[in-house]
């Protein structure tokens, strides 16, 4: 079949990265894959546009569409969709599509005014976008939080609506050996002998970093030396300032390595205890993908974080914004290498039998073939 993947823009976040993973296992199953966006979010960025690119290797067609990027002038704003709108009819004619799989919600109202059926994905809770988030025909929920919101917002039936967990590729489940994992630290400035901790996504104040660097800094003066802590991510000019003055007020800078966003496989086979402090979230990729490439996680208990995690199991879950709390279980690990290592184990191979990029086409398929365009 002919799908057309809707993203206003290649985020250089998991969103895009989730679209990458189902685009590689629905062209392995023979499909025709079309991204319909405006192309990356950061084009000055060879990480951004990289992401494209690993799109277009994979065999989907990049159809550009001059979906809004910035949202500073209403008016243009409005004009730009009016325009979005009849030529992404034109696009949905010309390349005989079968399927309309929206993951930017924002663009699921130019189905709905077209008159085509389509199926939604929302990637992240607690979306307020007025007209522009459109009931879909079918509703992809990455978590039970976000399935129980969208039912509530939508009024949908349990035939209009499905959970379909999020998976990663097999590759986070290779296993970087010691030696390996020695080059990377020396090449990326990490010391060796200290546990390793770890936060990826993008730098916002949803993201909780300020919550991390807060229980980090109350963990006494030894288990600090103990410790490296590495933020991967990308950040306006605004919150990398907002984060250069936390790690500077906790005066931390001696123990924190900060990297740009990049591929992060290689990042996590260096981390020992990956912490995910957000205050929003829906079901995210970074925690299965350091999941399965063997970090010990904790995480909030927001959206997804009991379906990912069994908690003290095969990983911990803290409340929401406790740092306190976060600051607990930090303590405890540090004193706890062989803890560190038997919750990893635990959830790596949780991740591995729930959590793989296959797995989640094989759900997402079943749902298109319902749900075929006329």
């Amino acid at each position: 079949m002919n799908i057309a993947i809707f993203s206003r823009i290649l985020y250089l976040s998991g969103v895009t990265t989730h679209i990458i993973d189902l685009t590689m296992e629905l062209i392995k199953k023979r499909h025709k894959v079309y991204i319909f966006t405006s192309g990356p979010e950061f084009p000055d960025k060879q990480i951004n546009l990289d992401l494209q690119q690993n799109l277009e290797r994979l065999g989907a067609v990049i159809v550009i569409l001059p979906y809004p990027i910035i949202y500073e002038n209403i008016f243009k704003v409005i004009r730009q969709y009016i325009i979005s709108v009849i030529k992404t009819r034109k696009q949905i004619l010309k390349y005989h599509i079968d399927v309309i799989h929206v993951h930017t919600p924002v663009l699921s109202f130019i189905p709905k005014i077209l008159g085509f059926k389509f199926i939604k994905t929302t990637h992240q809770s607690n979306l307020k976008l007025l007209f522009f988030n459109q009931k879909a025909n079918h509703e992809i929920a990455l978590s039970q939080e976000i399935y129980s919101e969208s039912v509530e917002k939508y009024n949908y039936t349990t035939d209009e609506i499905s959970i379909v967990h999020n998976g990663v590729s097999q590759r986070f489940y290779e296993l970087a050996s010691l030696i390996e994992v020695n080059s990377l630290k020396h090449n990326f400035g990490v010391p060796k002998n200290k546990i390793v901790l770890g936060i990826v996504g993008t730098i916002q104040h949803r993201k909780g970093h300020d919550i991390l660097l807060k229980a980090i800094s109350l963990l006494d003066d030894v288990k600090k030396t103990n410790i490296h802590l590495i933020i991967l991510g990308d950040a306006s000019e605004e919150d990398e300032t907002w984060l250069s003055e936390l790690i500077h007020s906790y005066n931390l800078e001696g123990i924190v390595s900060r990297m740009a966003f990049q591929d992060p496989k290689p990042i996590y086979d260096m981390i020992d205890v990956f912490i995910l402090p957000s205050r929003r979230e829906a079901f995210p990729l970074c925690i299965i993908e350091a999941m399965l490439s063997g970090c010990c996680v904790i995480r909030s208990d927001v959206s997804g974080a009991a379906e990912q995690i069994e908690n003290n199991i095969t990983g911990f879950i803290f409340s929401n914004e406790n740092h306190f709390e976060l600051f607990t279980l930090l303590s405890n690990l540090i004193d706890s290498p062989g803890l560190i290592a038997k919750t990893a184990n635990m959830g790596r191979d949780y991740a591995r039998e729930n959590f793989t990029s296959k797995a989640m086409a094989e759900k997402t398929l079943k749902i298109y073939n319902r749900y075929l365009l006329n």
